[in-house]
């Protein structure tokens, strides 16, 4: 039993030294067509590394030749194979460009779409990858429309069309999450006229409804009764478009405070929230983004990042609640001169 293994050994030592003797040879040879066969018989074997050095050596020696398509096919597959996206992009793309007709052609546009596919992040942060992958899939599609692939690239297109989706409902909505309620009013309906078809209209025309009436009542006085009119349009608005839905009851509730507040003197009612500026706003965006990627690189806990967010924005509201105020008493020193200057003339 010892024997043989001991031969076993010996034996695989010996194709091992064998293998990379002969690779060694012909990174140093000028046998370019050897070096074209070998690099494919590695690619077989899995051995990528090998293969990107071997086809690298013969790339411009070969290119003109009916070998030129065949080097750069597989040469941007073994980096797509090694997870290298930057570099097989490129390559992908120069190749669909120039090889229309080769028999690669087809794998090489599915590949070019995957590079980008495989790069892009999830919702709450860039899409640009993202957006190009959907491009590509819409290609390879029009492209190929009988492919067995079809099916695949649909389903990874609509992925990444709900991933943009979320992505505009939730930068909205992250407006009304921090109580910046005419940032959001804004936000929501510009979502809402770009993405028609979003699964979150509904949630977000709901929003824009209570977000309008919330920023009404921390308004100050002279800019309350507009704003309650807005609240009343954008409730209309949700009450002709869906009929039964889950938001109903309270938007009718809202609608109706919106008619009395609009038409009543005093139209102070309790605070609910306070309004940020676009100052604190942008500042408030940047700290989420950077919680997120704490989160990411697994330097904080989603819970921790949470509670680190209300503590600051419960900061920020208190600068922004004096503000506020600010406003409603320079707003009132405005009308006190008048007042005074009717009173001297009786």
């Amino acid at each position: 039993m010892m024997n043989y293994i001991k031969t076993t050994l010996l034996v695989a030592t010996t194709i091992f030294t064998s293998s990379c003797g002969n690779y060694d040879k012909l990174l140093k040879s000028r046998d370019y067509l050897a070096m074209y066969d070998a690099a494919l018989e590695y690619y077989e074997e899995g051995k990528n590394n090998r293969v990107i050095t071997l086809l690298t050596g013969v790339e411009s020696i070969l290119d003109g030749t009916s070998k030129a398509d065949t080097i750069k096919f597989y040469l941007a597959k073994t980096y797509y194979l090694e997870s290298d996206y930057a570099t097989s992009t490129v390559l992908l793309d120069d190749f669909r460009k120039q090889y229309t007709r080769s028999p690669f052609a087809e794998e090489a546009e599915y590949l070019y779409a995957m590079s980008h596919y495989s790069v892009s992040p999830n919702y709450e942060l860039d899409q640009g990858p993202a957006r190009q992958a959907q491009s590509a899939f819409y290609e390879y599609k029009s492209r190929y429309p009988t492919s067995e692939r079809v099916t695949e690239v649909s389903e990874r297109i609509d992925e990444l069309q709900k991933r943009f989706y979320d992505k505009s409902f939730n930068e909205a909505f992250t407006y009304y999450k921090i109580g910046a309620y005419n940032s959001a009013v804004m936000a929501l309906n510009n979502a809402i006229k770009l993405n028609p078809n979003s699964p979150h209209k509904e949630e977000m025309m709901f929003l824009v409804v209570k977000s309008n009436f919330l920023f009404a009542r921390n308004s100050v006085e002279s800019r309350k009764r507009e704003r309650y009119y807005n609240t009343i349009d954008a409730a209309y608005n949700f009450t002709s478009s869906y009929t039964e839905s889950k938001y109903l009851d309270e938007v009718n509730s809202i609608l109706t405070n919106a008619k009395r507040l609009s038409k009543s003197d005093a139209l102070t009612e309790g605070d609910i929230d306070i309004e940020l500026s676009d100052e604190q706003i942008i500042k408030h965006n940047k700290l989420i983004e950077k919680l997120q990627k704490r989160v990411e690189d697994g330097k904080m806990t989603k819970e921790e990042a949470d509670n680190k967010e209300k503590s600051v924005l419960k900061k920020t509201k208190a600068k922004a609640k004096k503000r506020l105020e600010r406003e409603a008493a320079a707003e009132q020193s405005e009308v006190l001169p008048k007042n005074t200057e009717s009173q001297t003339e009786k």
